[in-house]
């Protein structure tokens, strides 16, 4: 349920994000790290890196 809740309030958020955000200079495969560890990163970068 926690985790349900934190993915919406990520998602809601990515929109905010700055278009400088560091994760706009990833590459894919660096992108796809992300997506396969998933915690190792933070959720608002998991759901920007599933975005892009």
């Amino acid at each position: 349920m926690a985790d349900k809740v934190l993915e919406e309030f990520s998602q809601g958020q990515i929109i905010n994000v700055d278009s400088n955000h560091y994760l706009y200079e990833f590459t894919d495969d660096e992108l796809f790290e992300i997506l396969m560890k998933p915690d190792e990163w933070g959720s608002i970068d998991y759901e920007l890196s599933k975005k892009y």
